[in-house]
Order: C-alpha cells, then sequence, then structure tokens
C-alpha cells in the first residue's frame, strides 16, 4: 500500500516536528553524557583499563595477587582505551562517556539500516533511530558496563546475517565473529549465537545452521587464542569463568522482596522484559515465519532471555543483566514509523510515543544536567542505583 503523497502545510509540519525529535534526543543523549562522569561506578569500571596501559594485568592468576572487580571479557577494555590517552580523570571519564554513546548510536544505525526494506526512506530509517534511542534504557547509556560492548557487537553481527544466504560466506563469517565478540565481552551474551545460528536453520534448513556453529565455534576459539596471549590464558581463565562460576544464586523470594521496595528495578523489568516477552509470546507463530523482518532479532532475544535470568539470579546481579529486548527494539521502531507514515500520522503517534519514553527515562534520574558533572570523590556511592 503506498504511502498517501503529504500536502505543504502537513510536511512543513512533520518537518517541525522531525527536528523538534532529533534535537530533544539529541539533548537527552548529551544530558546523559553530562552525567556520567558523576557517577563512581563508571571510574570503577575503567580502572582495569587503566591498569592494561600501564602494563598491569587485570586479569591476575589465582596465586597471583589480588583479583579485580573486572569479572567480564576483554573486548571491553579495549574499546575503553583511548579514554586512558587522555590528560587527567574528568577528560578520561568523559572520554569514555562519549565512546559509551557510540557503542549504543553506531551499531543501532548500522541494525537499523540492515533491517528496513530496500525502499525505506532515509528520514524512516533516522525516525526509527530516534525512537529506537529515546527507548534506549537509560542505565546502558549513563553507565560503562560489559555489556554495552556485547550489546553493540550483537546488533553488528544482525545486521551482518539479516538477509544473508548460505553461499554469502564472507557476510555470515563476519556475523559469527561479532557474536563471538559479544560473547568475549560479557560471558553470557550467548543470545546472538545461538540466535543467529537458529535464524539460519529456519530459512536455509539444518546444514547451514551446523556450518554457522562451525564458524562460531571457529571464531570464538581464535579470539580466545588472541586474548588469551595478550592477557594471559590463566588469569584470563580464572576471572572469566572460574570465580563467575562459584558466584551462588540468589533465591526467587529474596529476589521479589528487592523489586517490591524498589520501584524503579519493577518498572525496568516491567519495560524491557515482561512486555516484550508478551508481546513475542502472543506474536510467536507469525514472527517465526522464515520470510518475517523481525525473525533474527526474535530469535536473538528468545535465546537471551534465560542467559539474562541466570545472571540477574547470581549474588550482584541487576538490570544491567538483562539485554534481550534491546535486539527487538530497532525492528519494532521501524514497524511502528512505517505503520504511522502510512496512517498519515507521522506528525502524531511517533513523537507523541519518542517524548513519553524520554520522559519516562528521564523521571527516576532527576533533574537532567546541560553541562558536565564533576567526578565524584572517592568516598562517594560507587554502585549505580539500577
Amino acid at each position: 500500500m503506498p504511502i498517501p503523497s503529504p500536502s505543504p502545510v502537513r510536511r512543513l509540519a512533520s518537518g517541525l516536528v522531525f527536528g523538534a525529535a532529533t534535537a530533544a534526543v539529541a539533548l537527552w543523549l548529551w544530558s546523559c553524557l553530562c552525567r556520567f562522569p558523576v557517577h563512581g561506578w563508571n571510574a570503577i569500571r575503567l580502572a582495569p583499563s587503566f591498569m592494561w596501559w600501564a602494563g598491569v594485568t587485570p586479569y591476575p592468576g589465582p596465586s597471583a595477587g589480588p583479583v579485580t572487580t573486572w569479572i567480564y571479557g576483554p573486548l571491553p577494555l579495549i574499546l575503553q582505551w583511548p579514554a586512558t590517552l587522555m590528560g587527567g580523570a574528568a577528560s578520561a571519564l568523559l572520554a569514555a562517556g562519549v565512546i559509551n554513546l557510540l557503542l549504543a548510536v553506531a551499531p543501532l544505525a548500522v541494525a537499523i539500516r540492515a533491517q528496513a526494506a530496500p525502499a525505506t526512506s532515509r528520514q524512516t530509517r533516522l525516525a526509527a533511530l530516534l525512537l529506537t534511542l529515546a527507548c534506549w534504557p537509560a542505565v546502558n547509556l549513563i553507565f560503562c558496563q560489559a555489556g554495552n560492548a556485547a550489546i553493540a557487537c550483537g546488533l553488528l553481527a544482525g545486521a551482518a546475517v539479516a538477509g544473508a544466504a548460505p553461499r554469502d560466506s564472507a557476510r555470515l563469517w563476519t556475523a559469527a565473529a561479532l557474536a563471538a565478540l559479544a560473547l568475549w565481552s560479557r560471558q553470557t551474551e550467548l543470545g546472538p549465537v545461538l540466535g543467529q545460528i537458529a535464524y539460519l536453520g529456519l530459512r536455509h534448513g539444518r546444514r547451514a545452521a551446523l556450518t554457522q556453529t562451525l564458524r562460531a565455534a571457529a571464531a570464538g576459539g581464535f579470539f580466545g587464542l588472541v586474548f588469551g596471549g595478550v592477557f594471559g590464558a590463566e588469569g584470563l581463565i580464572y576471572n572469566m569463568f572460574v570465580i563467575p562460576a562459584a558466584l551462588p544464586f540468589v533465591t526467587f523470594a529474596d529476589k521479589v522482596k528487592s523489586l517490591v521496595y524498589t520501584g524503579d528495578i519493577a518498572a525496568y523489568l516491567l519495560a524491557y522484559l515482561i512486555v516484550p516477552a508478551v508481546v513475542v509470546g502472543v506474536r510467536v507463530r507469525r514472527f517465526l515465519h522464515r520470510d518475517h523482518p523481525a525473525l533474527a532479532p526474535v530469535l536473538v532475544f528468545a535465546w537471551s532471555v534465560p542467559f539474562d535470568l541466570a545472571g540477574f539470579f547470581t549474588v550482584g546481579g541487576n538490570v544491567n543483566s538483562f539485554h534481550a529486548a534491546v535486539y527487538l527494539l530497532p525492528a519494532a521502531a521501524l514497524w511502528l514509523v512505517e505503520r504511522s507514515q502510512r496512517a498519515g500520522a507521522w506528525s502524531g503517534a511517533v513523537p507523541v510515543g519518542l517524548a513519553l519514553a524520554l520522559a519516562l527515562q528521564g523521571m527516576p534520574l532527576g533533574p537532567l544536567p546541560m553541562k558536565p558533572q564533576p567526578a565524584p570523590s572517592p568516598v562517594g556511592r560507587c554502585r549505580p542505583r539500577w
């Protein structure tokens, strides 16, 4: 069904609203960057990169000294390395904040372009990007965490595998390598690996799925050899796998009690776990059609949820363990923008949704700063409220 041609007045109104939406999202991202230095948690998460740059391994072996708080993969440490080149703590935190924002914006733009139909206009793709960024979890934008690098690699892996045929070996090897890097960012990020294997299996059969499994295993093993050589295999294995495997689980009752007394965590779970799971569950038969445009992100979501829950119920697990829903956001935003355009409602439905998302994101944070905030004192709070 063709999109109706708008009148000049409607085009002007749509342009004004579109510009206002762009400015609102830009201000939101800027305010997140301004808040980044104030959280001592970010300084703690940046410290292992400084250790590596100074020649001190962030992955000591079991008898090589005290362990650090970094029990995740090495890729986030490498991606944050440019921040260590800054001249002081404040500039290093701001540089890390910029890197953190780029890890969200750039892969999202690539994912939306890959999932959009060939005839999708640039304005539609940009509108979907704005809507996705407005709905992107604030915790991912304000806090430095290993999951951000994992999500970035997972989104790029999904973009590489989307629409790929079995003969597109270069694209499939790229998808396998990026999914393996997601796993080498956070060891529970198995969703992108298993999701792309299931996607190729549904579209092209068991042989394509098996071949992609071998590609992912080869890519993961190769990166393991590289990272083991750079950081030390014994310390890497000990910190990434031995220590996390020994962390006990919290009982379901204790976790529910914490949710009752922490309203923002309960709201986060509702928005980024319960609602997406219900939507996928209700429409699962349609989503799992081999030619559905949302097939790949739905499969990544479905495979990610169990591992997200495992991380959440581990001692110390928090909402930063939930990554599944973010893989659905680009496809959902594209669908909503295209539907509203067909109905001639771009100047209404999408901006309203965008404004609502930004309001809900910002309310738990309090007043949004418009200039970079000073770094906290060493005695300040070092754990995010999320």
